[in-house]
């Protein structure tokens, strides 16, 4: 029986609508203070979203990743799940990412209830700056939203996903796209089966 390649998938803002989540959970928390302005999440370009959730602070942010609130809330971004599925009939699933001690836990546990044949591994920010020590082989892929990640890994196959962001906007800074961008899990279906 032929080995399946493997596949590792980023959590927030790659298979999860992490800042939808994020600027709904402040909009409902903070709509009632002096000074309120409704965050958008499709303007949020900050990471600690202070260009949009302008009341709050890093700290509360933080909170928030941390929360069973977050993971009862957060939705897959449109076609993710469906698609992650077909996926796994051909590729062995990784889902990593970055977290403290308690969002990692929580992050696992919801990959085990949503995607169970998907192996979790969790970088703690404690430990690691990037990705980098996830051992990812020539034949890998590796898909991601975060720049950063994808140039510190030596991984063979890296994918840069989604919208641009300040955290993924050199891929272009230069006039031309270091890793291939896909814009949405189509795409991404598309280009690993083809």
């Amino acid at each position: 029986m032929e080995q399946k390649r493997k596949l590792f998938i980023d959590y927030d803002q790659t298979i999860c609508e992490s800042i939808v989540a994020i600027t709904s959970m402040y909009n409902i928390d903070y709509c009632d203070k002096v000074g309120f302005t409704m965050a958008n999440p499709y303007l949020v370009n900050d990471w600690n979203f202070k260009d949009q959730c302008t009341l709050s602070n890093k700290k509360k942010i933080d909170s928030y990743f941390n929360s069973k609130r977050f993971f009862n809330s957060v939705n897959f971004i449109e076609n993710a799940k469906e698609i992650i599925d077909k996926l796994s009939e051909t590729f062995d699933i990784y889902i990593v990412s970055m977290g403290g001690f308690r969002n990692l836990h929580l992050k696992k546990r919801w990959c085990k209830e949503n995607l169970p044949y998907a192996k979790f591994i969790g970088c703690n920010f404690m430990f690691h700056k990037d990705k980098r020590d996830v051992p990812m082989g020539i034949n890998d892929i590796f898909i991601d939203d975060c720049f950063k990640n994808l140039i510190n890994s030596s991984c063979g196959n890296r994918l840069l996903y989604g919208d641009i962001y300040s955290w993924n906007q050199d891929n272009e800074k230069y006039g031309y796209g270091v890793f291939k961008r896909l814009w949405n899990w189509t795409e991404v279906y598309d280009y690993l089966m083809n």
